[in-house]
């Protein structure tokens, strides 16, 4: 099947566009890990929404305030003069917002001077994603596989680009594809994406005793060095090696085996730190020690990963 329209996510954001998208038009859409494991779907607070035209310019100003006077101001004009629409078209919905004698129950939240949030108890985000996905999932012209992520855990982006585009018939190239992502991801990448707890921590002990460091990754210098260098780690590092450099996916030891040849070691000299089964396989028959770490993304694994580990960890802590 070909699609139409490609959407990366499936919190809220991406199920609602969905839903708003007419019924002849083939969508596709792709998630990180489970189509629950999004941001949307941990959110306790409400959803502010106008309470008319009389509030319009007090819940503006709140907006911008809260936002410290960085907020695009026409999008915060957009949002208010759509607020209600949208709060009805999510009741149309089913969304079982909270309400008192069949009028919603409003409360104050956060730098809102009035009682202008709406909420399902104290998991609004769980029961609007829900809802959203309830009725996504049964649409014929939505696609929602399940087992994408699983796919390409250990592919380049070029290889991912390649699979996708193959997968699900799709018109783009590989490069605009990759273009695509990559500005997405070095957004994020540059300003969001945060290390796993207590990983700068060790980072410095391993410094301290002078043990060499080689970073050895699927994504591509135009992510990890963004990462690195926001989060302060960039320096501790001392060679870095991604799938591209040697042409192959994780799937196979190349990437640590030019990696530990960087540093001037054997293999059995080495131990990898991975968080995909794959990757901890890969790097076992090659004669690497191997520390399993928890990542949510491979939780279906999880079992699999601390019996092919050498030693598994949860927290960077424990080795402190």
């Amino acid at each position: 099947m070909n699609y139409d329209v490609l959407i990366v996510g499936t919190g809220i954001a991406g199920l609602y566009t969905a839903l708003n998208l007419r019924d002849d038009i083939r969508i596709l859409m792709i998630t990180k890990n489970s189509f629950r494991d999004c941001n949307s779907y941990l959110a306790q607070g409400g959803i502010s929404t106008s309470l008319g035209l009389f509030d319009e310019e007090n819940y503006f100003n709140d907006t911008v305030k809260a936002g410290n006077y960085h907020n695009d101001t026409k999008a915060v004009k957009l949002l208010i003069k759509n607020s209600i629409e949208n709060i009805n078209t999510l009741i149309k919905l089913g969304v079982p917002f909270d309400k008192t004698k069949e009028k919603l129950n409003y409360t104050r939240e956060g730098g809102h001077s009035e009682f202008r949030i709406v909420h399902v108890k104290d998991e609004t985000g769980k029961s609007v994603t829900e809802t959203l996905l309830n009725i996504v999932s049964k649409k014929r012209n939505i696609t929602m596989p399940n087992d994408y992520i699983e796919k390409i855990n250990s592919m380049s982006f070029e290889e991912v680009a390649k699979y996708t585009i193959e997968r699900f018939n799709l018109n783009e190239s590989v490069d605009s594809l990759i273009k695509e992502w990559n500005d997405m991801a070095i957004y994020e990448y540059s300003n969001n994406i945060k290390l796993k707890p207590n990983v700068k921590e060790y980072l410095v002990k391993l410094k301290k005793h002078d043990i060499k460091i080689g970073l050895a990754t699927s994504s591509p210098k135009e992510l990890y060095e963004p990462v690195l260098k926001n989060n302060k780690v960039y320096d501790y590092f001392d060679t870095f090696t991604s799938v591209d450099d040697v042409k192959r996916d994780k799937n196979y030891p190349d990437i640590y085996l030019y990696t530990a040849k960087k540093l001037g070691l054997y293999p059995n000299e080495c131990i990898i730190f991975e968080d995909i089964l794959i990757a901890i396989n890969t790097a076992k028959e090659s004669n690497f020690k191997a520390i399993g770490v928890y990542d949510k993304s491979s939780y279906n694994d999880l079992d699999k990963i601390k019996v092919k580990s050498d030693k598994f960890i949860y927290d960077f802590k424990e080795l402190l």
